[in-house]
């Protein structure tokens, strides 16, 4: 699971156009861990068929991920952070 999160947490991170490299994904401090937890949740959310879990999760997205610092609007788009995800949990098991 714990390399499925960190597929799911680089891909957000490189959607959201932040530049990042290996020294910034194994540095505390850097905002890698927010990205992991972020991915996580999200994760989480989509093991639940729920839309309203999923709908739950993004508002919480939302209110974490920082807009003033985005050079990309994911945190509304809904649809991408589904398509992540299930990108991700391919090849789990």
């Amino acid at each position: 699971m714990s390399e499925v999160i960190e597929r799911v947490a680089r891909a957000m991170q490189a959607d959201a156009g932040e530049p990042a490299d290996e020294l910034y994904w194994s540095t505390p401090g850097t905002g890698a861990g927010i990205w992991r937890t972020l991915a996580a949740a999200a994760i989480r959310a989509m093991r639940d068929p729920s839309d309203a879990i999923l709908d739950v999760m993004h508002d919480r997205i939302q209110i974490l991920v920082d807009p003033a610092k985005r050079t990309a609007d994911i945190q509304n788009d809904r649809d991408l952070w589904q398509a992540m995800i299930d990108a991700a949990l391919v090849g789990e098991g």
